[in-house]
């Protein structure tokens, strides 16, 4: 039996180690799908302008489906992401993105608005319940003394998404319609879930949630090879009291709480409705198809 002196908590063995080929390959896949969700949460904005002809419906008629994915990423996000602490990381991170895939090719073949809009809607949920599980997963396998640059540079990579978005949506539909953005971003998304099914998960979930699992040794070996699985364990979780949002409100932290979310909806709301409307605007304003989709890039 290993002596209970030469146990190693598993972030000390990660911070006493460089970054291995393992956690380089895991962080690479999360800022990939990260890149997928950044396609995909432009991706209508960018489309409006084709539908709008093609369907023959004033742009503001999509004002539903621009914001259905917006809802459904800020439900994802607060009830289904958490998820991740008890099933694991990449296995909520793989079916996020499975969502994401279907939502976007179920856009593709939309017939009205509200079909689109529902389609939008359940891509929104993916991308809320993607976002913060590759963070998740990022953070566990960082060292602490890169975990936030590493995590920074994985997560920036949203806008990378947005940046091809803006960049190919020109060529995309003159080559393959008002579908062809919703179907390459449906086939990146469901691509990536697959690369993640050979990504291993979190040791930290494994350790805390599922002790003695065998792809524990597996994944110490090739970030740790001379790790004694039996010796590594993860820190129990530090004892917060439990409190729920009424306390936000108490006296102490009513006004810092109260500016803090008006602080954050108007900036969301700046930023969405640029990121909604920029293309649609620019074009009613002169501007090219093309030139409209390549402006909202930069």
């Amino acid at each position: 039996m290993a002596n209970a002196a030469a146990r190693v908590e598993i972030q000390d063995l990660i911070d006493s180690r460089p970054l291995s080929g393992t956690q380089i390959f895991v962080i690479v896949v999360c800022a990939l799908s990260v890149v997928f969700d950044g396609f995909d949460l432009q991706v209508m904005a960018l489309t409006v302008p084709a539908l709008s002809q093609a369907w023959g419906l004033p742009p503001p008629q999509f004002s539903a489906a621009l914001s259905a994915s917006l809802f459904g990423m800020g439900l994802g996000a607060a009830f289904l992401a958490p998820l991740g602490d008890r099933y694991g990381r990449r296995a909520m991170l793989v079916l996020s993105l499975i969502a994401v895939g279907i939502g976007a090719l179920a856009c593709a073949g939309a017939q009205n608005v509200t079909q689109l809009a529902v389609f939008r809607f359940i891509t929104g949920i993916g991308l809320g319940v993607s976002m913060p599980n590759a963070i998740a997963l990022t953070a566990d396998y960082a060292p602490r003394a890169r975990r936030s640059a590493l995590v920074t540079a994985m997560y920036c990579n949203t806008a990378t998404g947005a940046l091809v978005a803006g960049l190919s949506a020109p060529w995309i539909v003159a080559r393959l319609g008002w579908q062809g953005p919703f179907l390459v971003g449906g086939v990146l998304p469901i691509a990536a879930a697959l690369l993640l099914l050979v990504t291993p998960e979190s040791l930290k979930f494994l350790l805390h949630r599922r002790p003695g699992h065998a792809s524990i040794a597996r994944i110490l070996r090739r970030i740790a090879p001379a790790a004694d699985p039996a010796t590594v364990y993860v820190a129990p979780p530090p004892d917060v009291s439990s409190g729920g949002m009424r306390d936000l409100f108490a006296p102490s932290y009513r006004l810092r709480t109260l500016w803090l979310w008006l602080a954050f909806a108007m900036n969301a709301f700046i930023l969405y409705l640029l990121v909604s409307w920029l293309p649609t605007l620019l074009l009613a304003a002169g501007w090219s198809a093309s030139q409209a989709q390549q402006a909202v890039a930069f």
